[in-house]
């Protein structure tokens, strides 16, 4: 990869390449990612090697033009859609497997998490994962907990480590479990009767059904 004069460079932190080591394995062919922020484009060339369909965005047109020759020379430009825009300003169409979100811990980075997260719910549906870097000494973490959208939870996935190492990743999802409960918990009563019974009969015989349990 070439990172021009004035441009991040995705060694400079060890955050960029802390991201890929835990994401990278995660992406599959069948996959769509989004990669805000590209910068130069390592995340982007990551996900398009593994054979992933990915839409990239990046304001700043030293970067984006940095990304698309980086993407041209790694030989998967024709798996990318590049946008030299900002997240705001993108019509997305459709949900994604995976965004990942390697931001600056400052006033634009909370601006643009927050900006994520609210659009969580259309960006990701109910089977993608915002995958976010975290430096654990800022408040990041907290601001990421406390804007999560109805019905979506966040996770720990990994910590970098070493003496100096702060980076954490978080992955932002729909929390599978607490909608299995309120639709448990919405169940009409006999259908739960039902499905009790069911789960007996495919149990021992030896005891009787729930209900009739329930009634000696």
């Amino acid at each position: 990869m070439r990172v021009p004069r004035g441009v991040f460079h995705p060694l400079q932190d060890g955050s960029s390449a802390f991201l890929m080591r835990t994401v990278g394995p995660m992406v599959s062919s069948n996959h769509r990612v989004l990669d805000v922020g590209t910068g130069s484009g390592l995340g982007a060339l990551v996900a398009a090697s593994r054979g992933a369909t990915v839409v990239a965005c990046e304001p700043d047109p030293r970067a984006a033009a940095a990304t698309e020759s980086n993407l041209r020379a790694g030989g998967v430009w024709d798996r990318v859609e590049l946008h030299a825009a900002r997240l705001e300003d993108l019509a997305l169409e459709g949900e994604f497997d995976q965004v990942w979100f390697n931001g600056p811990q400052d006033p634009s980075g909370y601006q643009l998490m927050g900006a994520l997260l609210d659009a969580a719910p259309t960006l990701l549906g109910e089977r993608g994962r915002l995958i976010v870097t975290i430096d654990r000494t800022t408040g990041m973490g907290e601001f990421v907990r406390s804007r999560m959208p109805e019905g979506y939870r966040v996770v720990r996935l990994a910590r970098s480590l070493g003496l100096l190492a702060t980076w954490e990743a978080y992955s932002v999802g729909w929390d599978v479990e607490a909608a299995r409960a309120r639709r448990h918990q919405a169940r009409d009563p006999k259908a739960k009767a039902a499905v009790s019974r069911k789960r007996w009969e495919r149990g021992s015989a030896n005891e009787p059904p729930p209900d009739e349990a329930a009634s000696r």
